[in-house]
């Protein structure tokens, strides 16, 4: 046992504006959180998916969010955030599309009255 059974803690990557760049420019200046256009300088690195819940320190697992969003995220979910942007009443709650079918008997008789 090392440390009389206290394992270190992982080191955390300090991150750069350099390392902001490319999700900065792939997200137009747009948060992720509130969808607002900011500097890069107001602009945070974020893990889509904290660490503590399995996330990874790659590139496909990161984005930029304004300062306000990231710690209003803390360690949880997009999701979780969402929820609470929704709340405050800073985004609207996204709306949900149900697919509407049509009933067979319509789409048919459309059909046949085309060919006339």
């Amino acid at each position: 046992m090392l440390f009389g059974g206290l394992e270190p803690q992982r080191r955390r990557p300090k991150f750069t504006e350099k390392d902001k760049i490319p999700h900065f420019k792939s997200q137009g200046g747009i948060c992720n959180g509130c969808k607002g256009r900011y500097a890069m300088k107001d602009m945070e690195l974020d893990h889509i998916i904290p660490l503590s819940k399995g996330g990874s320190d790659r590139t496909g697992n990161m984005q930029v969010l304004c300062g306000h969003c990231n710690r209003v995220k803390g360690d949880g979910t997009m999701k979780q955030l969402e929820r609470k942007l929704v709340a405050a009443g800073i985004i609207k709650a996204p709306t949900r599309t149900a697919s509407k079918k049509k009933p067979a008997a319509k789409t048919a008789a459309k059909k046949t009255s085309r060919r006339r």
